[in-house]
């Protein structure tokens, strides 16, 4: 019983970080879907909750008469006992697939971050960037920037240079890489991820590609989203078996595979 009303306080717990993250700055309307959808699972997780809390209580009553009664009506409170038990399973099971719906908007936010933070480096402009006038110039400019842990400057010119030379794709697909880094650098694994894609589906020939898929598994570990990490991390190991990180991440599957159950450290 304690495990399952430790498991119960978790859940909640996930939910308010949920109803945490939508505070962020994203769209409007997609926020606001968002912000429903898990205000309808809070509400149905406090009271699904609270309804296996009863009925733990309940229990705990019944098997205290248990052994009172236990030579005079035994066949009638065991049966009681399953009922109630039957019951409860059947409450863990709903509140476990609540659970997962949490998960998956969990997951769709963390996209939506990214993609709303990316945008709004793309618009925005400083004089650093003016600056570099040629596409030589803002590659070089964006290397140093980054260097020098102007983070922010530098993706916006790396992106400037990708869109300037769209044919250049060596120096494009590294400034992809860069850009990547550079969140990961910050412990931004959402919007790293979402750079690090780009060099999959753009520059699929590019020597960048093994680094890509073995930094956008990890980003996914980091945010324990186990699934996503695999789908990274199984085809990185296969394809660049002799990759200076593969055997980080064939140790990073193997606790992926221990630890799958543990919500603390695989929410999905």
């Amino acid at each position: 019983m304690k495990r399952r009303a430790s498991a119960n306080a978790r859940l909640l717990a996930s939910v308010l970080v949920v109803s945490f993250a939508l505070g962020a700055c994203f769209s409007a309307s997609e926020g606001e879907a968002l912000k429903k959808q898990v205000a309808v699972l809070k509400k149905k997780v406090a009271t699904e909750i609270g309804r296996a809390e009863d009925k733990r209580k309940q229990l705990k009553s019944v098997m205290e008469k248990a052994t009172a009664l236990l030579t005079r009506n035994s066949a009638d409170v065991g049966a009681q006992v399953e009922r109630i038990q039957h019951n409860n399973n059947k409450l863990i099971g709903q509140i476990q697939e609540l659970a997962k719906q949490i998960n998956d908007l969990n997951g769709k936010l963390e996209k939506l971050k990214a993609k709303v933070e990316v945008n709004t480096e793309t618009t925005q402009g400083n004089a650093q960037q003016q600056k570099a006038k040629t596409p030589d110039e803002m590659f070089s400019e964006g290397k140093r920037l980054l260097n020098a842990g102007d983070h922010v400057s530098a993706r916006k010119l790396l992106r400037k240079f990708i869109n300037a030379m769209p044919t250049d794709k060596k120096r494009c697909s590294q400034a992809q890489r860069l850009i990547g880094d550079s969140y990961y650098q910050q412990q931004k694994f959402a919007p790293a991820i979402l750079e690090y894609g780009k060099i999959i589906e753009q520059y699929p020939k590019s020597k960048h590609v093994a680094h890509a898929y073995y930094r956008s598994g990890m980003g996914f570990y980091q945010l324990k989203f186990c699934t996503d990490a695999k789908k990274f991390l199984r085809p990185f190991v296969r394809r660049f078996r002799r990759n200076s990180n593969a055997r980080a991440a064939r140790k990073v599957l193997r606790l992926i595979r221990r630890y799958r159950r543990n919500k603390n450290f695989c929410s999905s």
